[in-house]
């Protein structure tokens, strides 16, 4: 991800031109695939940045905003009211139809004001809203999981895993996650 001015616009580039092309077929182009239906999806909604415009196959410009990752907060500095804030943006987008699947306190931006905002929407899965598959609802609570363990981390407690399926689901996506990042 980078940043640039254009047209007196400060935007967000998600640039995968550069990357190997197995890399950039195989990982980038769906990962951008899935942001832009997503951002699509989520147009309007005030809590998710503005999609500008896919360039080519390898590149998306988002509108930039004007926060920081909510893992570069210290707790006590946060704006009153963010973990509701988190809930209900969390719900506008299921209500579109909207999984985020990979929610975590990187992929929250918050500003000074408080204003908070969603992004990277790589993993997410869009479906229609009026009708979401078990797959669906299950990535809908994966999210809430992910929202409540946020929650957790802020107030410092420790955060309790739900069992089944979705437990199960929730510690893969996790080790997952921590072994695809490059060390």
């Amino acid at each position: 991800m980078r940043f640039e001015r254009r047209d007196g616009l400060e935007v967000a580039v998600k640039d995968y031109r550069q990357a190997g092309p197995w890399l950039r077929r195989l990982y980038g182009r769906p990962c951008l695939d899935r942001e832009e239906r997503a951002y699509r999806r989520l147009a309007g909604l005030e809590e998710i940045p503005r999609l500008i415009a896919r360039e080519g196959p390898d590149r998306l410009v988002l509108e930039r905003v004007p926060g920081r990752c909510l893992s570069e907060w210290a707790a006590p500095d946060l704006p009153p009211g963010l973990c509701e804030r988190l809930d209900r943006a969390l719900l506008r987008c299921h209500r579109r139809g909207v999984a985020l699947v990979d929610l975590h306190r990187s992929n929250v931006l918050v500003a000074e004001d408080g204003r908070l905002w969603l992004v990277d929407f790589a993993l997410a899965r869009t479906r229609p809203a009026t009708r979401p598959d078990p797959l669906q609802r299950a990535l809908f609570r994966l999210d809430h999981i992910a929202a409540e363990r946020i929650r957790a981390h802020l107030e410092g407690r420790p955060a309790e895993l739900p069992g089944g399926l979705v437990g199960r689901l929730y510690r893969a996506g996790r080790w997952l996650a921590r072994h695809r990042r490059p060390r």
